[in-house]
């Protein structure tokens, strides 16, 4: 609201203004200054306790230069990779994600199954799915992923795998960004490989 109603925002700490500016810019330095402590920045993520005997292990997002991050900007093209762990209990299989905003509701997704005639083979164990350009307006956003046999029970559920947040969606030129409070869900063009 702050964002899309005031042309200036301050920011207040102990009853001292620590920033007087542009609503994006000042609201983009409060979320930072209070989001909690952890490895956000890294664009990895190593599961702490994986299910089973085959199981998705490690994700990590990359940018266009290859860099593992958690920040992006609307339009931006964004790799996700993703390891496996263990031999796969079939000899082909897929893999899926939802992608959530920041009130957990699913917004995207996407897969790597026969409707796309992509499959996995069992010895696989790194997959890539290149997501872009990204239509997402500004905010944290969140991915599951699930791998199994398309139309079957799921191998591996990992919810809430990994965040990031796009930190800039200004897509009129107008100074204002746009929040992701908005509803509606959409298929981000994708196209999954099959990594190193």
């Amino acid at each position: 609201s702050i964002r899309q109603l005031c042309t200036r925002a301050l920011l207040f700490e102990n009853g001292t203004v620590i920033q007087d500016g542009p609503p994006g810019e000042v609201t983009r330095h409060y979320e930072q200054f209070f989001r909690e402590t952890s490895d956000d920045a890294s664009g990895a993520v190593d599961r702490r306790f994986p299910p089973g005997d085959f199981f998705l292990k490690r994700v990590e997002l990359r940018n266009a230069a290859g860099n593992p991050t958690r920040q992006f900007r609307a339009g931006d093209v964004m790799d996700i990779h993703l390891w496996s762990s263990g031999r796969a209990p079939e000899d082909s299989y897929g893999l899926e994600f939802k992608l959530l905003n920041a009130e957990g509701a699913v917004v995207s997704f996407g897969a790597a199954n026969p409707v796309r005639s992509t499959y996995y083979r069992a010895d696989q164990q790194h997959f890539v799915c290149r997501l872009g350009p990204l239509p997402l307006t500004e905010g944290r956003y969140s991915f599951s992923f699930t791998i199994g046999v398309w139309n079957t029970d799921r191998w591996d559920f990992w919810q809430n795998a990994i965040g990031f947040e796009i930190t800039s969606c200004d897509l009129f030129a107008t100074g204002h960004s746009i929040t992701n409070v908005h509803d509606g869900d959409f298929v981000i063009q994708q196209e999954w490989l099959a990594g190193e």
